[in-house]
């Protein structure tokens, strides 16, 4: 069975049967998929949906397709998982961004830590959270996902453990490993169930011992990932895949 290409559309652009498709998706379709009337494809609503469309006309840089079927296929993770993400160099908070949105996670918080070494603020900023807003698109397509998950505004660390104070969190730090992780997850199985969970990883360096304090006095439950030291983007997966095989979709329980 072939594979049809996915597109996401604006829900408002869905009416009467009917999908318009434009902007860099009707360019993607049109220039480089060489798609056109007659050809079907996969469009995604973000409120989990899918719909079989076929396509009618192309005109103008908008493309009309028609609704041949819909369905709510079950990609969409049960447990939902955050990523407060230490902004790391180069391309590794791509990485982290494509794999985490792979794995299921449902929103990203990118911030500024006190040993992070990347600053970014802006300008610079708009401009890379929209780079990761189009790689989470991205990583969506390629893995079925029917909702694209949203990449927050890059603020300071606190900023996003106040705003995240009524979600369950785990904080994870060098030296807590000691208390496996497994058992942490057990014991709060329930709760991390019913409200969710957000994950904490440091960049480079991991985090300080003032934000470790800053967390236990919110209440954040500390955390470790074992005895070796893990870079960021290994540590990011890594506890987003423990999570989610202990109490999630990747064959826990």
């Amino acid at each position: 069975m072939v594979s049809l290409h996915r597109f996401f559309v604006a829900h408002e652009r869905i009416k009467d049967g009917y999908v318009i498709i434009e902007g860099d998706e009707a360019k993607h379709l049109s220039k480089v998929l060489r798609l056109g009337p007659g050809d079907e494809v996969l469009v995604c609503d973000g409120s989990g949906k899918e719909l079989l469309v076929r396509l009618e006309t192309a005109e103008k840089g908008l493309i009309k397709g028609r609704v041949v079927n819909q369905n709510h296929p079950e990609r969409e993770p049960g447990l939902t998982v955050g990523l407060v993400q230490g902004v790391g160099k180069g391309e590794k908070m791509d990485f982290i961004v494509q794999k985490a949105v792979e794995l299921g996670i449902s929103r990203i918080y990118p911030v500024m830590t006190d040993r992070g070494t990347v600053r970014l603020d802006g300008e610079r900023a708009f401009h890379r959270v929209q780079r990761w807003q189009k790689i989470a698109k991205e990583a969506c397509k390629q893995c079925g996902r029917t909702v694209v998950p949203e990449i927050k505004g890059i603020r300071d660390l606190t900023v996003v453990m106040d705003e995240c104070r009524d979600i369950p969190g785990l904080f994870f730090y060098e030296g807590e490993w000691k208390r496996p992780l497994k058992t942490i997850l057990r014991e709060n199985a329930r709760i991390l169930r019913d409200r969710g969970v957000i994950l904490y990883i440091g960049a480079e360096g991991g985090f300080s011992l003032r934000e470790a304090e800053t967390a236990r006095k919110r209440g954040i439950l500390m955390a470790g990932l074992g005895p070796r030291i893990l870079r960021t983007e290994t540590a990011a997966l890594a506890a987003i895949t423990a999570v989610m095989y202990e109490l999630g979709d990747l064959g826990g329980n």
